[in-house]
């Protein structure tokens, strides 16, 4: 049995210090120091507040998420800073190594904008081993991280391939009909939009929202539900597989195809679209995608930026419509990319998984 290596606060090893204010339109000046946020870089300024290598950890927004800057930075105050008390007692990457395996969000105070507390961090105990230790450990953990961020690179690839393979087979100058989308549909209509709040229930009807829908995927991690009776009420937005669905609001014409496996189900402010035997819904959900949820903005008849996607421009959509057959073998090789996403994805959480087994059993003196 191996003995737990001594504990000191992490207050003794570093102090965490504020992130200082920049005006948004200075972050992305053509500069050579990282500006970093809670969310990681967010752009480049000539300046840096901090020129030796740092931990830059978000204390506002991503809370918790810790980041290495190599060549100094500018932090901006949704961010810690770490500044070494103790430089010969702990290495920066092994400090890394446990910000990113302590639940820093549970230690966030709970208010109108949550964030976490200075003298809160100072108190947590960081096991430190010998140096040599650390070492060995960080190099242990390279490599599994390494794996993760290879598997990241052939996602980001295998992401890419259905706008590719749309632009392909539909990109070129071509003769074929123009029709509006509401003619080739035998429904275009919008999802509930009212008051919800005491609709919701802990189990029943997945009820879709504008956070649901991503980039030719569902996202049900922070799906609601709604009660059967009240789905029944609803029957103009109620979706099925095979419907075409857009997000209205937020990121407006993000679209995604309701998948066989959500058989009965209901939405809030979406864009709903039934397909009818002119259009597949594969190869309207990519043409909407990169129309549409692929741009900064939505133009709309006057040429001004939108912020939603309204029924109405919706529905007078000019579609250039190929023929059905080409449609449909666009559609049979986005389901077998899709599949391979899915693969890809039961990897990458294992990996996720293998990594996190990992950096528990470093910081317990277990590896």
């Amino acid at each position: 049995m191996k003995t737990r290596w001594p504990t000191k606060p992490l207050g003794d090893l570093v102090s965490l210090e504020y992130g200082k204010a920049l005006k948004a339109e200075e972050r992305f000046e053509n500069g050579s120091y990282p500006v970093y946020g809670s969310n990681g870089v967010v752009g480049f300024h000539n300046e840096a507040v901090v020129k030796k290598p740092t931990i830059v950890v978000g204390r506002k927004g991503a809370i918790g998420e810790a980041h290495f800057a190599e060549k100094g930075c500018w932090p901006i105050d949704t961010a810690f800073y770490t500044k070494f008390r103790q430089p010969d007692v702990v290495s920066l990457q092994y400090l890394l190594l446990w910000f990113r395996s302590v639940d820093l969000k549970s230690l966030a105070i709970t208010a109108t904008i949550p964030g976490l507390n200075r003298n809160t961090l100072y108190e947590q105990k960081v096991p430190v081993p010998p140096l040599a230790e650390q070492e060995r450990i960080v190099k242990l953990l390279d490599e599994a991280d390494k794996l993760r961020k290879l598997r990241a690179q052939a996602d980001r690839r295998t992401a890419a391939l259905i706008p590719e393979l749309f632009h392909e087979m539909f990109g070129q100058e071509n003769s074929w009909p123009v029709e509006n989308l509401e003619t080739l549909c035998t429904r275009v209509t919008v999802g509930y939009v009212g008051p919800m709040a005491s609709e919701y229930v802990d189990t029943g009807v997945t009820f879709l929202r504008g956070q649901n829908i991503k980039r030719g995927r569902l996202d049900l991690s922070s799906v609601l539900f709604v009660s059967e009776d009240f789905h029944k009420r609803l029957e103009k937005s109620a979706i099925a597989p095979g419907d075409v669905v857009s997000v209205r609001t937020g990121k407006p014409g993000t679209t995604t195809v309701i998948p066989p496996s959500l058989t009965d189900a209901n939405c809030a402010d979406l864009i709903v679209m039934t397909c009818g035997p002119q259009i597949n819904p594969d190869f309207l959900c990519e043409l909407l995608n990169q129309r549409l949820g692929d741009q900064d903005s939505i133009a709309g008849a006057t040429g001004i930026a939108q912020q939603h996607f309204n029924i109405g421009e919706a529905r007078r959509l000019k579609v250039a419509l190929p023929p059905l057959a080409l449609q449909k073998e666009f559609a049979a090789r986005v389901q077998e990319i899709r599949e391979m996403e899915a693969a890809q994805a039961a990897s990458r959480q294992r990996l996720d998984q293998l990594f996190q087994s990992l950096l528990h059993r470093a910081f317990n003196g277990e590896l």
